[in-house]
């Protein structure tokens, strides 16, 4: 008999295994028939495209807008923007885990997580001002 399940799980959980091991707890094996993402961090299905839709027009999520969608916004200062673009530590914010910080003109500079008193950089996509 086949079952039909709906998984909501973080980044690193897999599927498969969880399947194999569902079979193996009720003594009749487990395998997957089929497997569908339906969703990674805030997007959806609704913004999926397939593969034919991109053959005729490539679209892609600005980078602003991706990491807008996907983490907690930090808005910057421009002084705070040219010296985390060119690698600087800030203050820290307090606030738990990976946010996009944004200069007062909207761009994404870095992806900023706190590390005990200071904020430090995890990526930074341009330098200020470019």
């Amino acid at each position: 008999d086949d079952l039909d399940v709906t998984v909501e799980c973080t980044t690193g959980t897999y599927v498969r295994a969880l399947a194999r091991d569902l079979g193996a707890a009720l003594g009749v094996g487990g395998h997957l028939t089929a497997l569908r993402r339906t969703r990674v961090g805030p997007f959806d299905l609704a913004q999926a495209r397939t593969l034919e839709q991109l053959a005729e027009e490539l679209v892609v999520l600005p980078l602003d807008a991706a990491v807008a969608a996907s983490f907690p916004r930090r808005e910057l200062t421009d002084v705070e923007a040219v010296a985390l673009s060119y690698g600087q530590k800030l203050a820290a914010t307090g606030r738990p885990g990976t946010l996009g910080a944004f200069a007062p003109d909207g761009r994404c500079i870095a992806l900023v997580e706190d590390a005990g008193e200071v904020a430090r950089a995890s990526v930074v996509f341009a330098p200020a001002g470019s």
